[in-house]
């Protein structure tokens, strides 16, 4: 896709705010346009990596021609099997404690929120074996629900045969 058909598809949406009483904000939509008409032949893409260059050049006063802007990498984050071996034993705590008053279902679904901001697919799998998730989980989503389900279950089991 091109930036002229970026601006081709800006002028319809001018045209149907006018048509539906927002003037101004078709104005606005239509100064974009105008601006972008400019830089019709290249690609969304490309334009989208000049855009980059352009805030780089803002921000720096310089900008690498001829590069795309470098992207920092991101590190890689690799536990240690001792620091995943502790989590996997506070995980089991806190399967344990799920039977608890002092924890509620949304403390349950908190946990589960923590464990897949803090750790990868692989990482999850391996916490799912650690509280007796014997199938083991193909994706993260799948084996973070797995514990979910586990933790939940345990919960409600244990209220169930309360009396």
């Amino acid at each position: 896709m091109k930036v002229a058909d970026l601006c081709q598809s800006l002028e319809g949406l001018c045209q149907f705010l006018e048509s539906s009483g927002a003037k101004q904000t078709a104005n606005q939509w239509r100064r974009l346009k105008e601006a972008l008409t400019a830089f019709a032949e290249p690609s969304v893409t490309d334009f989208c990596d000049f855009l980059v260059r352009a805030e780089e050049y803002r921000r720096t006063g310089t900008v690498a021609i001829g590069k795309r802007p470098r992207v920092p990498a991101k590190k890689s984050g690799v536990r240690s099997p001792e620091a995943l071996a502790r989590a996997a034993q506070e995980l089991k705590q806190f399967y344990e404690s799920v039977t608890s008053a002092d924890v509620t279902y949304e403390k349950i679904a908190d946990e589960v929120k923590r464990i897949d901001r803090q750790f990868k697919a692989d990482e999850v799998k391996e916490l799912a074996r650690a509280i007796g998730i014997s199938i083991p989980p193909k994706t993260k989503k799948a084996a973070l629900e797995a514990i979910h389900r586990a933790l939940r279950e345990r919960k409600e089991s244990y209220e169930r045969t309360r009396f």
